[in-house]
């Protein structure tokens, strides 16, 4: 049997000059988004088809933009009025990282060495699946839901 193939993102970091790979993540898996921490890199995933405060959030953004048409092709653009709300709200909402930063979508990758953004993009390449550690998080609204309970 053949092992599963992975794709990974390739890294040097500018300041020590680690080399190192970053997972590409499954966006077939839909509904799956995935953050990392603005702090230390640590990443962490969110099943939003589960997740009852994504469900909120979205509901109310979407009521802001519902004068924007179905027919919108750009609704759904990484940079639009709209995913760019979704995603700050969303953020907003989640517990921080064990290290004190806040889990966001477009944060950069860090070097696992020196936590530096300062790096430089290789050529993807792809290896055993079995190298690349899952050491995603899943994302929690402890705090989030408690301050929303007192304001019920």
């Amino acid at each position: 049997m053949e092992k599963r193939k992975a794709e990974v993102d390739n890294f040097v970091c500018l300041n020590c000059r680690n080399r190192f790979f970053v997972d590409t993540y499954d966006y077939e898996t839909y509904g799956m988004w995935h953050l990392r921490c603005n702090k230390c890199g640590q990443k962490a995933i969110v099943n939003t088809s589960k997740d009852t405060v994504w469900g909120k959030i979205s509901e109310r953004v979407n009521e802001k933009y519902a004068t924007y048409s179905n027919s919108d092709k750009n609704r759904h653009d990484d940079n639009h009025p709209r995913t760019i709300e979704l995603e700050k709200s969303f953020e907003e909402t989640c517990d921080p990282c064990s290290c004190g930063g806040r889990f966001e979508v477009r944060a950069k990758p860090r070097c696992p060495k020196c936590l530096s953004t300062n790096l430089k993009e290789l050529p993807p390449s792809v290896i055993d699946e079995d190298s690349v550690p899952d050491n995603r998080i899943r994302i929690t609204h402890t705090q989030w839901e408690k301050e929303h309970a007192k304001q019920t």
